[in-house]
């Protein structure tokens, strides 16, 4: 018994230590759309130029000081829904006193978590971001309306994905940041979909090679914002 005692002592004063090494390092994923920061937590309505889902999966995050990784996060896998404020506030536990300049992700989940078959949390296939006829996650995935849109109902559809070569989607971004400061990474989904020719291509969904060209070109428009 006093062995079990001395035990539950020991992790309860390495908890407190662990706690007293790490803070809270808190990152806002801001998807924008027409100048504003997308919110589809209301009731959809239909308008001429309009999203109506947008979902994507941020994983692998990374903390890294003039381009060598410093800290990597485990278990990484964030699915961030437009129409779930929660899903769009990250808490990272960091070390304290680390020193970093640049923020890393993948945009997309890895092909070896997408050949190990379906888990639970943000990766759960009921999250509808999981291609059970082709074994992988769907990275991304946008849809609306535009009045360019050559689909009937000018609807677009974008459900990008794939991970066997070489049409690969998982794209890896890097931007600068602050140190010790809440980051703001927003998504410029207006200048996204005004690269995108509607009247040519209005709809993917499945892998291949314009859903690796449109993938490349999203992780594009991933910028950060930070306090100073």
């Amino acid at each position: 018994m006093k062995c079990i005692k001395d035990f539950v002592i020991i992790l309860a004063i390495s908890a407190v230590h662990f706690c007293s090494l790490a803070q809270e390092l808190k990152v806002f994923i801001n998807p924008v759309f027409n100048s504003q920061s997308l919110d589809l937590s209301a009731e959809f309505e239909v308008k001429e130029h309009c999203i109506k889902t947008f979902k994507c999966y941020l994983t692998s995050f990374e903390l890294l000081k003039d381009n060598r990784i410093v800290w990597t996060e485990e278990n990484s896998n964030h699915l961030i829904d437009a129409s779930l404020p929660e899903s769009k506030l990250l808490n990272l536990n960091v070390p304290k006193d680390l020193q970093y300049n640049q923020i890393s992700f993948l945009v997309g989940v890895d092909s070896l978590t997408s050949v190990s078959g379906a888990f639970g949390g943000d990766l759960d296939p009921t999250k509808g971001m999981y291609w059970a006829w082709n074994s992988g996650y769907v990275n991304l995935k946008l849809e609306g309306f535009h009045p360019n849109s050559s689909s009937p109902n000018n609807e677009f559809e974008f459900h990008l994905g794939g991970y066997l070569p070489p049409f690969q989607t998982v794209q890896r971004v890097c931007l600068f940041c602050a140190m010790n400061s809440p980051l703001e990474i927003n998504i410029d989904l207006d200048t996204f979909i005004k690269s995108i020719d509607l009247e040519a291509i209005s709809k993917i969904m499945s892998p291949g090679e314009k859903a690796k060209e449109m993938s490349i070109i999203a992780a594009k428009y991933f910028s950060c914002k930070y306090e100073k």
